[in-house]
C-alpha cells in the first residue's frame, strides 16, 4: 500500500512533464512519451492498489502552483493561473495537451 506522499510525488512527477509537453512542443519526442505513459501506467496501478480517497484528498491546484513557475521559465512562456488537468487528464493515455 502506498501512501499520499508516494501518490503526490507520482502527480508531481506527471503533471510536470505534461505541462513541458504543452508549453515546450519543441522538446517533444518518442522516448518522452513514452516515460509519460509510463508513469500514466504507474500512477494507475498505485490507485487501483489504493484507496480511492487518495485522489480525493490531492490538490491538484497546489501541486500546479508549485510546478509553474518553473516550467514558465524553462518554456520562456506564460502558463495558465490555474490548474488546466483533473485527474483523469492525468491518467488518459489519449490526453496530450495541446495536440
Amino acid at each position: 500500500m502506498h501512501t499520499q506522499g508516494h501518490i503526490n510525488q507520482q502527480v508531481t512527477t506527471l503533471m510536470g512533464c505534461l505541462m513541458r509537453w504543452e508549453h515546450q512542443p519543441e522538446k517533444r519526442s518518442l522516448m518522452w512519451r513514452l516515460a509519460i505513459s509510463n508513469l500514466r501506467n504507474q500512477m494507475e496501478s498505485t490507485l487501483q492498489e489504493n484507496e480511492s480517497d487518495l485522489m480525493d484528498r490531492l490538490d491538484l491546484n497546489a501541486v500546479y502552483r508549485q510546478l509553474k513557475p518553473a516550467i514558465a521559465r524553462e518554456a520562456r512562456t506564460q502558463v495558465p493561473d490555474s490548474c488546466p488537468y483533473s485527474v483523469d487528464d492525468l491518467v488518459d493515455p489519449y490526453f496530450w495537451p495541446n495536440e
